[in-house]
């Protein structure tokens, strides 16, 4: 097999012919690289090539906000304090310790603004060089997919947890239309990349989706959300982009059930660190979520013993039972010894 094909046997709940490390998936901390050029990785070599991680790759498309920038602006309150010394020489110093946060969305009419930067038609959400990059992409070995934020993480971003908080309480219909309009954006800017591109894979960043609960109850979020993951979901499925990941760090496993039942058909990074098993969570969805993850981060950072002992708990079954890749479920740290990575990739791979 190919990576392309190993990715998408995995994926699909078959048998790949040995155990795929897509490096998309494959996560480091940067003192993580420091500290194993000290301890003899090579500085010039690449990390995916040295460690024979496969190749997997998003597509360049800007599916966010045109121009792009921070959102969360913080504005120090400068406070002087003025004093004289005991050679009564005055003395001034300048205190920055008040921060105040602000966002962009803080009421319904702020929302106009800001959606003037989620244009679909923008011409620069693709490179010039897109006719290139698709003529370059067909017959590929490798997977190809897209990445698009998810509409949690993007109300978290331009409100705030405690600005959408409060917006569901008072103005929910205002929430439901910017929900609403983010799935339209989201096909309509996807279209060509869907169009051109023969596509294995889409991701949906949902990466505050743990602190969901801090805003409202997972069925009321799923009834707001669904519609938008579901028009995204069905667009994707049409057009034969068979792997739907949501990519949501933390225990979300109160959202599980929206994106399953919206036909978002996998999880990454499954994070055992809150809580989450593989395990329990195949025998409850079965076929209809595929895994990616659940190897504790932590667990790299002790014992080899350890480190086996974490991987044959779940690793062998969830291969075997198809639709899941192995991966640490943080970025690895600067714990981990260089020579204890290499002996972990090593068991994994003896698999």
């Amino acid at each position: 097999m190919n990576s392309r094909e190993r990715f998408l046997s995995a994926m699909s709940f078959n048998a790949p012919d040995t155990v795929p490390m897509p490096c998309l998936f494959q996560r480091f901390e940067a003192e993580t690289i420091r500290r194993w050029q000290r301890e003899g990785l090579p500085r010039d070599v690449h990390v995916v090539e040295h460690f024979g991680f496969e190749r997997i790759e998003l597509a360049p498309v800007s599916l966010g906000l045109l121009p792009a920038g921070s959102l969360a602006d913080s504005e120090d309150a400068r406070e002087w304090q003025v004093g004289t010394d005991r050679e009564h020489a005055e003395e001034a110093v300048v205190r920055t310790d008040r921060v105040k946060e602000t966002y962009p969305v803080r009421e319904p009419d702020h929302w106009p603004a800001l959606r003037q930067r989620l244009n679909p038609a923008s011409p620069a959400r693709y490179p010039r060089f897109w006719d290139d990059y698709v003529r370059s992409r067909r017959g590929r070995d490798y997977p190809l997919g897209i990445a698009v934020d998810g509409p949690f993480s993007s109300l978290r971003e331009w409100m705030g947890l405690r600005g959408l908080a409060r917006a569901l309480r008072e103005s929910r219909g205002w929430v439901a239309e910017m929900v609403e309009y983010l799935g339209d954006f989201a096909v309509a800017a996807a279209a060509r990349a869907v169009r051109d591109l023969d596509l294995d894979f889409a991701i949906v960043r949902e990466r505050s989706a743990c602190r969901a609960s801090v805003v409202a109850s997972p069925s009321d979020l799923g009834q707001l959300l669904s519609p938008c993951y579901r028009k995204l979901s069905d667009f994707l499925a049409s057009a034969g982009v068979g792997v739907r990941l949501v990519e949501a760090p933390g225990n979300v496993a109160d959202l599980i059930p929206t994106w399953v039942e919206s036909g978002l058909n996998g999880l990454c990074f499954v994070e055992a660190g809150a809580g989450l098993d593989a395990n329990a969570l195949r025998r409850q969805y079965g076929r209809s979520l595929a895994l990616i993850g659940n190897i504790d981060h932590q667990a790299l950072a002790t014992s080899r013993r350890d480190v086996a002992d974490e991987i044959q708990a779940k690793v062998p079954g969830l291969l075997s039972a198809g639709g899941y890749i192995p991966t640490p479920d943080h970025p690895v740290s600067s714990e981990v010894q260089l020579e204890d990575y290499e002996h972990y990739l090593a068991t994994l791979r003896s698999l």
